[in-house]
């Protein structure tokens, strides 16, 4: 799930699976709980100022994968999503999974780069009109 943003993912599922228990004598076959459907089979996207998916990070651990909102104006980098996630005391392998290795299995791809600091005053190059 891209563009959606993802603090509302634990809401959903769990009335997704409140409604199940509630209607379980109507339906037929199993249903399966839609958190195991989720966490089995999808991923979500979050951008780096959704401070729930850090206060909630073992919901997103194996499925959040950082998207940074390019080209957006207010699109920000990494560091944000970091400093939040120390902010929130994101223990330092899930912050990895959310930041890059979920994606990686994901798109089944290897990590190539890896940036250790932040660029300080950095300006992107801006186009003559």
């Amino acid at each position: 799930m891209l563009e959606s943003n993802a603090t509302w993912l634990p809401l959903v599922l769990s009335r997704s699976r409140n409604f199940l228990d509630l209607y379980a004598f109507q339906r037929g076959p199993k249903v399966r709980d839609p958190f195991e459907a989720f966490y089995e089979r999808c991923y979500i996207a979050f951008e780096g100022d959704e401070e729930s998916v850090y206060r909630m990070w073992d919901h997103y651990e194996n499925v959040g994968l950082w998207s940074s909102d390019y080209p957006h104006h207010d699109a920000e980098d990494a560091w944000e999503a970091l400093e939040l996630m120390e902010k929130h005391k994101v223990p330092p392998a899930v912050q990895r999974k959310l930041l890059g290795e979920n994606a990686r299995r994901l798109y089944r791809i290897d990590p190539v780069t890896v940036v250790t600091e932040r660029i300080e005053q950095y300006e992107p190059a801006k186009l003559p009109w």
